[in-house]
């Protein structure tokens, strides 16, 4: 009897180690899910992110909701929606309500979320908060689209920015882009920097040249109350990311060596970047839903512009009202001269 205890005592020990074993195991989790969202302010539109979880890794089920009438919620999946913000007199404030389910349980979360009222530097998409601006306008009618600007239309953008510009400085000038294809290569074929310079001229319009050694250059130029032309290549302009919006390229420019004229008239500083306010002539017929032409104060970003002239010309022909030079100006004679004709 006693040898038989003695042999039954490691078997009485092991079970209790499985016994205690299976006892120092965690249960498994069995909780609701943790309903979580995040919710980011873009410059027109209000993106809401789900960040809920699930204890057992379970997929969820995800319900969005607003408060408000007014607000629509889309996206291309239920983990990330958004709803393009209204247009409002004051900033609004609404609820935004997530369920999250696991087919047992059912969490909500509620979030406040202040709506702001929807500016003209959101909705034309430069950016939240504006810092400065200077527009340099005529208080008349002085933009060309090139379109339908003669035989060649298509090559144009020199006759047209170079016309603009004199209509600018002078009220009384009715001169046209054809007038100015006319007198410098009537034939066709691309403008130079020289031809404008020398339309200028021609037409007693004060102008010279400066080196853009710094894109501040040209924000100088526009805080003297001048305007200036440059001579870019359009293919380092970023196209537009939305079509409504009145900042970057807006037309196809894919292949490099896409010289082209615009006329700079203002800039405006949006959450500290740079964009200048542009005239350029490449409209054709394109439009806003105002019905607004899309080349009419159209905003390019001054990096773009810094990288474009760079590449292609790196000067800025400036066109003032009032006599006299800067001290910086070149002598148009000792610089290269390059061709825009897009």
């Amino acid at each position: 009897m006693i040898m038989a205890s003695k042999n039954l005592i490691p078997v009485i020990l092991f079970s209790i180690l499985l016994l205690l074993a299976s006892c120092s195991k965690e249960e498994p989790p069995n909780g609701p899910p943790v309903a979580d969202f995040t919710v980011k302010e873009l410059v027109d539109e209000i993106v809401l992110t789900d960040n809920s979880t699930d204890p057992e890794g379970d997929s969820l089920r995800l319900s969005w909701s607003v408060s408000s009438p007014g607000f629509t919620l889309s996206g291309t999946n239920q983990r990330e929606v958004f709803f393009n913000i209204p247009l409002l007199d004051n900033p609004t404030d609404i609820t935004v309500e997530l369920k999250v389910s696991d087919l047992l349980h059912e969490t909500v979360i509620q979030k406040d979320i202040t709506i702001p009222v929807l500016t003209d530097i959101r909705l034309m998409g430069l950016g939240i908060t504006e810092q400065s601006k200077k527009s340099n306008e005529a208080g008349y009618e002085w933009y060309i689209d090139q379109a339908n600007t003669g035989a060649h239309s298509g090559v144009n953008c020199g006759p047209a920015s170079v016309t603009m510009a004199i209509k600018w400085a002078n009220s009384l000038f009715t001169g046209t882009a054809e007038d100015a294809r006319n007198m410098y290569r009537p034939g066709g074929g691309w403008w130079y920097t020289s031809d404008i310079i020398n339309y200028l001229n021609h037409h007693e319009v004060n102008n010279y040249v400066v080196s853009l050694g710094s894109i501040n250059k040209i924000k100088e130029e526009l805080d003297n109350g001048n305007v200036v032309i440059l001579c870019l290549d359009m293919h380092y302009i970023r196209n537009e990311s939305k079509i409504k919006w009145h900042i970057d390229r807006f037309y196809n420019a894919q292949n490099p060596g896409w010289g082209h004229f615009i006329v700079v008239k203002g800039y405006r500083v949006v959450d500290n970047n740079l964009h200048f306010e542009v005239y350029d002539p490449y409209g054709y017929g394109k439009t806003y839903t105002t019905g607004q032409p899309k080349g009419k104060n159209r905003y390019y970003r001054s990096e773009d512009i810094d990288y474009s002239t760079g590449i292609w010309w790196d000067y800025a022909i400036v066109v003032s009202r009032t006599s006299g030079k800067g001290d910086d100006a070149l002598d148009p004679a000792t610089i290269p001269h390059k061709w825009g004709g897009r």
